[in-house]
């Protein structure tokens, strides 16, 4: 079975997780850095990991509302979906870092040392949670 990519897409940092073979558990993976090459980047991650879908979070305020950030998720999305030949769906990522700052934070991790786990643990947040809606589990 193929994998499900999940991208939790930020200014600096790009979170990165994906499912098991058989579409099970989400596994964070190391950060993409923001850069130029950040989409032929994603795309040789999919080809590498057999990757069929990819979904990524799309932040709202409180109210569900866009804000400036959402505009900037939507701007990339467009690039992606223009540069890669697979389905692109969003998700709704609300609450995702705070819930995967509180995993991290249980299991042991100071707030400094998740700076470089919470972008990809906020992804594998937001991909358990779409597994477990397609009811995999």
């Amino acid at each position: 079975m193929s994998r499900i990519l999940a991208i939790d897409y930020g200014d600096k940092r790009v979170g990165i997780a994906w499912s098991d073979p058989l579409g099970m558990l989400a596994h964070p993976q190391r950060y993409l850095l923001n850069t130029k090459t950040l989409i032929d980047e994603i795309k040789a991650l999919v080809a590498c990991n057999d990757i069929q879908k990819i979904i990524v979070g799309v932040p709202k305020n409180r109210k569900g509302e866009a804000t400036q950030q959402t505009q900037k998720v939507m701007g990339f999305i467009e690039d992606l979906v223009a540069a890669i030949d697979i389905s692109v769906e969003t998700i709704n990522e609300a609450y995702s870092t705070k819930a995967a700052s509180k995993q991290l934070h249980e299991s042991g991790k100071s707030t400094r040392s998740q700076r470089t786990l919470i972008d990809s643990q906020s992804a594998a947040f937001f991909l358990q949670g779409y597994l477990d809606k397609l009811g995999v589990i």
